[in-house]
C-alpha cells in the first residue's frame, strides 16, 4: 500500500485502517434504493411528464435564456480535507408557461481550478490544485397560484442530475466523477414591480442516490451513496423588455448546498473503501439574457 495518496483518497488494508478513504464508497451498484424513496420519485416524474403533455408547445408563453456563472465551490470532510475555489461557466433554460402550468428545462456547466488542502496517510500535510469540473440538469414542472398585488407564486417539483468531476494531479493522483440523482421540491415567486420583475427561488433537494467512479493511479473503483440532502436558493431581478428590442436582462445570486452522509465500509479483498461524511457549499452569480 502507497502512503503517497491523499488522505480522502486512501485505500486502506486490514492492518492499517484509514480515517477517510477515497471520498466514495465500494458498494454494490446493484444495491437496492429504498422502496419509498423509488415510490417518491415515481409519483414526481410522472406528474412532470403529465404536465409536459398538456403543454402546448406552439403557445406564445416560451421564455428562453442564456447566461453565464461564476461562483465560490467548497467540498469539505470535516475533520480531514476540503477543496476550495472559484469556478466559471455557461447557463442555458427553457421555461414554456400554458395557463398556470409552467416547465422548464436547465442546463448548466462550469469549470476552474480549486485548492485541496488535506494530507496523506502517514499524516503529511497535502496542497495541490486540482482541477474541477460541474455540470447540473434540471426538469422541473410547476403551477402558478395569483397572490394578488402583482404576486405569483409557483410551487414547483422534478427530476435533477449533478455531475462533478475532480481530477487531481501528481504521481498519485486520478480523476473521480460523482454523480446525484435528487428530487427539487421548492417555490418560486414573482413580483411585478413596473420595468422589473423579481422574486425568490427557494426549494429543498431530496437525495435520492449518489455514485462514484474512481480511476487512474491503479484505481477504477465504482461506489453508491444512498443517504443526504441539499438546499438551494436564490434571488432574481429581471429588466423588462422595452418595445425596440426583444430581449430582457437578468441577475441573480444564488446558493446551493449538499450534505452527504458516510456510506458503509466495504471490504474488497484486503482492502477496504468508504465515502466520509462531506457537505459541498457553492455561493454565485449568475447574469443572463432571456428572449
Amino acid at each position: 500500500m502507497s502512503s503517497d495518496l491523499p488522505r480522502n483518497r486512501q485505500l486502506g488494508s486490514a492492518g492499517c485502517p484509514t480515517k477517510s478513504a477515497p471520498p466514495f464508497c465500494v458498494t454494490v451498484l446493484s444495491r437496492p434504493i429504498t422502496l419509498s424513496r423509488h415510490r417518491f420519485a415515481g409519483v414526481v416524474f410522472a406528474v412532470c411528464c403529465l404536465l409536459m403533455s398538456e403543454i402546448d408547445t406552439s403557445f406564445a408563453g416560451a421564455v428562453s435564456e442564456v447566461g453565464v456563472e461564476v461562483f465560490s465551490l467548497e467540498y469539505a470532510e470535516p475533520g480531514v480535507m476540503k477543496e476550495t475555489g472559484v469556478l466559471a461557466g455557461i447557463y442555458g433554460a427553457y421555461t414554456q408557461v400554458t395557463g398556470k402550468r409552467m416547465l422548464r428545462a436547465s442546463l448548466s456547466f462550469g469549470g476552474g481550478t480549486v485548492q485541496y488542502d488535506g494530507s496523506l496517510l502517514d499524516g503529511t500535510a497535502l496542497q495541490i490544485d486540482s482541477q474541477d469540473s460541474l455540470l447540473a440538469f434540471r426538469l422541473l414542472g410547476g403551477h402558478a397560484t395569483d397572490l394578488g398585488s402583482g404576486i405569483t407564486a409557483i410551487p414547483f417539483s422534478g427530476f435533477g442530475y449533478r455531475l462533478l468531476i475532480d481530477r487531481l494531479p501528481s504521481t498519485s493522483g486520478y480523476t473521480r466523477e460523482q454523480t446525484y440523482l435528487y428530487v427539487p421540491i421548492g417555490v418560486e415567486t414573482a413580483h411585478n414591480a413596473g420595468n422589473w420583475l423579481w422574486g425568490v427561488r427557494a426549494e429543498y433537494d431530496f437525495f435520492i442516490q449518489g455514485r462514484n467512479h474512481s480511476h487512474g493511479y491503479q484505481l477504477d473503483v465504482n461506489l453508491i451513496q444512498n443517504t443526504g440532502h441539499g438546499f438551494q436558493g436564490s434571488v432574481y431581478f429581471t429588466r423588462r423588455a422595452k418595445q425596440e428590442r426583444k430581449y430582457s436582462l437578468s441577475i441573480e445570486p444564488f446558493f446551493r448546498y449538499w450534505n452527504i452522509d458516510r456510506s458503509e465500509v466495504v471490504n474488497q479483498g484486503s482492502n477496504f473503501w468508504y465515502e466520509p461524511a462531506n457537505n459541498t457549499s457553492i455561493y454565485g452569480l449568475r447574469g443572463s439574457i432571456l428572449f
